[in-house]
């Protein structure tokens, strides 16, 4: 795959989670933001970001993630 194929599909799978949580918990705010791996984990590390969708190659090194396949 491309890297235009990947985020198409990451954005898509990003989409129906965000769906889903927003009908289990219709109070939380979701924003989104997009930036480089390294901005978003240095946002993370800060504790500005709170969940975060990485594209590979990532260094998840200090995070809990989930690895989401096909």
């Amino acid at each position: 795959m491309l890297n235009s194929d990947l985020e198409e599909a990451g954005v898509g799978t990003l989409a129906k989670i965000c769906k889903t949580y927003k009908e289990k918990y219709p109070l939380v705010q979701i924003v989104l933001h997009t930036a480089t791996s390294d901005s978003v984990y240095e946002m993370m590390n800060k504790g500005l970001v709170d969940i975060a969708l990485f594209i590979e190659p990532v260094d998840p090194e200090g995070l809990d993630y989930i690895r989401i396949t096909d």
